[in-house]
């Protein structure tokens, strides 16, 4: 099996290059549906791989996290993936959840000089990551990640049937109303936070 995966992760870099720029947030937003679940997984997976769950938090890719969690929810759900592997990919989404109460909500990816954890100092959030690691390790989780891009790509690129036409935009807009909900809330909660500093200036 080719890499289309990785395929996608280079397509959306290539572009990013070309006006650099442009936010993390802003090429995620420019995605379609396909290129967003192959970069989050891929900064995931690279990121936890290259230097623990630590370093996802860390380099910002963290602040994606509820992004995460609804991909990894997605290949759960999906009926490609093999039953045998849901029980990990449960496990999984529920370390990354737990991990990502430690972790401040609302921020934007700053890369490496961010200040991403809630309570850095306690160390806390930081010993949860590394507790992660060993058992990410031993899974086998890129090969299921390569097989959801594969499958999710072939289902967008294939002979559109009225039917399945119908199946996809309603999958799209229900995909795209769940990411302005997030970021109406995202909006809000950055308000209140400038209302707050507001206030305490006065």
């Amino acid at each position: 099996m080719e890499s289309v995966w990785q395929d996608h992760m280079n397509a959306v870099y290539t572009k990013w290059q070309q006006n650099t720029k442009l936010p993390y947030e802003t090429v995620l937003m420019r995605c379609n549906q396909v290129e967003f679940a192959a970069v989050l997984l891929g900064n995931f997976n690279n990121q936890v791989c290259n230097g623990g769950f630590q370093q996802w938090v860390d380099n910002g890719y963290a602040t994606q996290g509820r992004y995460v969690l609804r991909i990894l929810k997605d290949i759960i759900q999906h009926p490609s993936t093999p039953s045998n592997k849901i029980d990990a990919l449960e496990s999984l989404y529920k370390r990354v959840q737990k991990l990502l109460k430690y972790v401040k909500p609302g921020l934007k990816n700053k890369g490496f000089c961010g200040d991403y954890w809630k309570d850095r100092r306690s160390k806390s959030g930081a010993a949860f990551a590394s507790e992660q690691d060993d058992w990410y390790y031993e899974q086998d989780f890129e090969e299921l990640f390569e097989c959801y891009i594969h499958e999710i790509d072939k289902e967008l690129a294939a002979p559109q049937l009225e039917i399945r036409v119908e199946k996809h935009y309603c999958h799209e807009a229900r995909f795209l109303d769940r990411r302005l909900r997030s970021l109406r809330a995202d909006f809000e909660f950055q308000l209140v936070n400038i209302r707050s500093s507001c206030k305490a200036s006065d």
